[in-house]
């Protein structure tokens, strides 16, 4: 996976050892998937997830790696 800095990597080679996740993948800006919410002024912004995860359950969770 391409990875845009050392603590993604390290959460990569996790999520690559972790017996219980099936697949997981970096969700780059190209495919344009975000979460719309409001900010506290009452702004529609966007929130942009780095990876999806997908568990042994099929369960899809979305993760953010800010170190």
């Amino acid at each position: 996976m391409p990875c845009d800095n050392q603590f993604e990597e390290d959460f990569a080679r996790f999520l690559d050892n972790a017996p219980d996740v099936v697949r997981f993948g970096k969700l780059p800006l190209q495919f344009s998937f975000s979460i719309p919410y409001t900010d506290t002024r009452g702004n529609l912004r966007h929130y942009y997830p780095d990876l999806i995860v997908v568990d042994e359950a099929r369960v899809d969770h979305l993760f953010e790696t800010k170190g």
